[in-house]
């Protein structure tokens, strides 16, 4: 047989198997089983053992897929640290832009400033910022609890319009001339102490020549507008921008992102039974939660920095609104955890939660 090694002698008896195989003497050989090998004359398949190259993978297979397995477990563990690391500090990251929105509705970034009804009336037009300051006319509150005080014995009308230029707001005193016609009607109806009563018109009462107090005064514009207890939407029609030549009236108002701002954050302090409209036929009309509605969406409004490419501007306005939105989103959840949420307020949040 080819399997067998033949001994000196004539006789089966002495043949034996080789290297490899199995047999009783005098019989064929068969060979040991995958992976196994026997010694010189092997008798049975029990003297077949696992060859080195077999007993070293027996070995190393099982410690490799140890290792494997402890290699995975380290890398989930410090996978798993990595992610709950990155969760905590996106939770601290977003909890100090809550706390820092809640401030900023807290705050007034810049005083606030008031021109008297007096001297609003008797200026004959809108009057810049700096001019007013120059000539004394102009009276600054510059805390919230300043502003808290002074509110109890005046009443504060808030003038919220759109420019229709770039370098001034009202080149034509149209706007000017509704204002001053809306606060007549107002002080008449609602039996105000002309007096008392102090006015909030953006030229005037946010300074114009210095960019970082401009800055400041913008950023607590919702502020401003939240604070005061009339809020006069001044849009009068047939009126064009002097650079860009469109038509300004009521429905391209309602477009501007900061008129927005200004109605969403009156709306979520006061309500809308203070805030009114004076547009194409004069007088004042009051304004309802159907008008307001379109100002909750603030970041799709229209803004002047974009239209003119963000030229010397380090971001965006709707940047700068990011805060204080978030700011009034957090009072009337704060209003919604202890049951003092009024319907149409409730309204609002519910916009904020879905968008």
């Amino acid at each position: 047989d080819a399997t067998n090694e033949h001994d000196y002698g004539s006789s089966a008896s002495n043949c034996y198997c080789q290297v490899g195989t199995y047999g009783q003497p005098g019989s064929s050989c068969s060979a040991c089983p995958s992976l196994k090998t026997s010694d010189w004359n092997s008798q049975s398949e029990s003297d077949c053992k696992l060859t080195d190259s077999a007993l070293l993978m027996a070995i190393v297979v099982p410690t490799g897929v140890v290792v494997f397995a402890v290699i995975v477990a380290l890398l989930s563990m410090n996978y798993s640290r990595k992610i709950k690391k990155l969760e905590a500090e996106r939770r601290r990251q977003m909890q100090e832009k809550v706390n820092e929105a809640t401030e900023i509705v807290n705050h007034l970034a810049h005083p606030m400033v008031f021109l008297s009804a007096r001297d609003f009336l008797g200026g004959g037009r809108m009057v810049k910022h700096e001019e007013a300051r120059a000539n004394q006319t102009l009276l600054t509150v510059d805390t919230m609890q300043e502003l808290r005080g002074f509110k109890k014995t005046n009443t504060l009308i808030f003038f919220s319009h759109q420019w229709l230029a770039w370098a001034e707001p009202d080149p034509q005193s149209v706007q000017y001339n509704a204002m001053v016609s809306a606060m007549h009607e107002l002080v008449e109806t609602k039996e105000l102490d002309i007096e008392k009563t102090y006015v909030w018109l953006d030229y005037t009462s946010i300074p114009q020549t210095h960019r970082g107090l401009q800055r400041l005064s913008i950023n607590s514009l919702t502020n401003y507008a939240g604070a005061c207890d009339y809020l006069i939407i001044v849009a009068p029609g047939r009126t064009v921008h002097a650079d860009t030549g469109t038509m300004c009236d009521k429905k391209s108002y309602q477009d501007r992102a900061w008129c927005r701002a200004e109605q969403l954050a009156h709306g979520c302090r006061k309500g809308v039974e203070h805030m009114y409209l004076t547009a194409d036929g004069g007088g004042l009309e009051p304004v309802t939660w159907d008008w307001v509605k379109p100002s909750f969406k603030i970041f799709s409004g229209d803004l002047t920095c974009c239209a003119r490419g963000h030229d010397g501007m380090e971001q965006c306005d709707k940047e700068y609104l990011v805060t204080p939105v978030l700011g009034l989103y957090c009072e009337l959840r704060a209003l919604e955890k202890i049951s003092c949420l009024p319907p149409e307020k409730k309204e609002i949040l519910d916009f904020f939660r879905k968008n």
